[in-house]
């Protein structure tokens, strides 16, 4: 299936506008109001702003306020206080907490649960607040009470590399074999994969593309694909060890200009560190 989010409607209603126009022919065009979408005007670039700037917020907040001891549905707590203060309302919240010398998860939960942070674990997060249906995107890690070990900060130093890359490449007239190149030339090295899609397209819902490179974990369908001025983009290498049992994810909603890549998060591309 090419596109992420199909819509549809309830089959009574097509069978309502079928019966009351029975000379009518129907056609999907969902492909035409998808390439309208990819191309985002001024007004809503400025909204989208907004939503990042939201987005930003959260993760400045749990900075200040996450401590050990706290559970993950505390930092949710902490999440919908300066998403929704703000104006703002809560689009995308993974949060998740591990161990880094025993860990569990590579990637964080979709529902936070009630464990407790502890000293020595890593908190993985993909947050998105939006403004009006505009929002942000971000992925930041955190290491409670200490500093990353060195298996987490070869995580984090070959996924903030790979998004450089990846960043330097997207400007107006660059392709998926680009992105690839860029991409592939960091996360491949000594065995390591990716787990969650290295890049997709960004608007009311996930868009066109989703481009990985060829030793990501999840193998999805890759289209040939050529980035335009408009388009909004999420960079967001989620590396994996080559034993699968350590993953961390970095990331930022960008903007596609004529001169390259802008970023719309603010926030500092750092290994975010708490007490």
């Amino acid at each position: 299936m090419r596109h992420i989010g199909r819509s549809s409607i309830a089959a009574q209603d097509r069978d309502a506008l079928v019966a009351a126009l029975p000379e009518a022919e129907f056609e999907d065009a969902l492909d035409v109001l998808a390439s309208a979408r990819m191309i985002k005007s001024a007004e809503e670039l400025a909204w989208f702003e907004r939503g990042a700037m939201l987005t930003d917020r959260v993760v400045a907040h749990l900075a200040r306020h996450m401590r050990a001891g706290m559970t993950e549905q505390q930092l949710s707590g902490l999440i919908h206080e300066a998403a929704i203060g703000e104006g703002g309302w809560m689009r995308v919240e993974f949060i998740g907490a591990t161990p880094m010398d025993a860990p569990e998860i590579i990637f964080p939960w979709q529902y936070p649960s009630i464990r407790r942070l502890q000293r020595g674990d890593v908190v993985l997060t993909e947050l998105s607040v939006g403004w009006g249906m505009c929002s942000g995107q971000i992925q930041r890690p955190f290491a409670v009470g200490t500093r990353p070990t060195p298996e987490y900060q070869r995580l984090y130093d070959m996924a903030v590399e790979c998004y450089e890359r990846v960043f330097e490449v997207l400007k107006s007239g660059a392709t998926d074999a680009d992105f690839r190149a860029a991409a592939a030339s960091v996360v491949e090295r000594d065995g390591y994969k990716t787990l969650d899609v290295l890049l997709h397209g960004w608007g009311l819902q996930i868009e066109d593309p989703r481009l990985d490179v060829p030793s990501a974990t999840i193998k999805r369908p890759q289209m040939p694909f050529t980035f335009k001025p408009g388009m909004l983009m999420v960079i967001q290498p989620n590396v994996v060890s080559p034993d699968g049992k350590r993953g961390l994810q970095v990331g930022n909603l960008v903007a596609i200009e004529e001169q390259g890549a802008r970023s719309l998060q603010q926030y500092p591309m750092e290994f975010i560190r708490v007490e």
